[in-house]
Formats: C-alpha cells, structure tokens, sequence
C-alpha cells in the first residue's frame, strides 16, 4: 500500500490532476468533494481516455473524468486476499484504504503483484 497519496478537488480542471501526478510521480490522486470526503479517484488511465475522446484539461473539471460512481474502498484490516478480491470484483487497478472516513493510502494492482513476488521468495528486480 501506498501511503504517499494526493488528493485533488472534484471541481479542478483535468489538467490540475495531471500536472499534481506528474510532480508527485503518482499515477492516481483521490478526489475530495466539498466537505473534503473521499469522492472518487481519479487515475492516470482516466485523464488519457478522456483527452482521447477529446476532451479539454483546461476546461473540462475533474468530477467528469472522475472514476465515483460505486467506488470501492477497503479498511486497512482487511487481507491481502480481500483487497485482491475486491479489485477483481470491481475491476479496478486501485484501491483506496480508509479507515472510517480517512484515507489511509491506496493499494494498486502493482502492490499485489510485489507482495506476491515477495512471499514466493523471488527478488522483483531480478527476472526468473
């Protein structure tokens, strides 16, 4: 799990998220709406399939690329299995992990597959 995680206002421009992950060498930022609740994620993945369909960063604002409708989120007591399950269900790359109402950090597809390289003993920067 990633516990360096940005977040980004529903109500920015496209193009504010894209600069803030750029910087931060992210590849997702949570998004907040105006009580500065969890609202969504936004992910790199998203901003290029929206500017593909062509949209404007500069106009366009963040609550229309935003991935919220049913998002999924896990508590940090949950397994790795869990988290695991809850992706494939929902058929996302990341996760965010809140405890109650508080972002914790977000756990991606990439976590999963390092901490599965890890407990069969291999070393991820080494090729099998």
């Amino acid at each position: 799990m990633s516990t360096t995680t940005g977040s980004i206002h529903a109500g920015n421009t496209v193009l504010h998220p894209a600069q803030k992950m750029r910087d931060l060498n992210l590849g997702c930022l949570t998004v907040e709406d105006d009580t500065h609740e969890l609202a969504g994620i936004i992910t790199d993945r998203d901003i290029t399939l929206h500017l593909a369909s062509g949209g404007n960063p500069a106009r366009d604002l963040v609550s229309q690329v935003t991935t919220g409708q049913h998002l999924t989120t896990i508590s940090p007591e949950a397994t790795l299995d869990d988290a695991l399950m809850a992706m494939m269900l929902s058929r996302v790359r990341r996760l965010p992990v809140m405890a109650g109402t508080h972002l914790v950090g977000v756990i991606s597809a990439a976590d999963l597959a390092f901490e599965g390289v890890a407990d069969a003993g291999l070393d991820a920067a080494t090729p099998q």
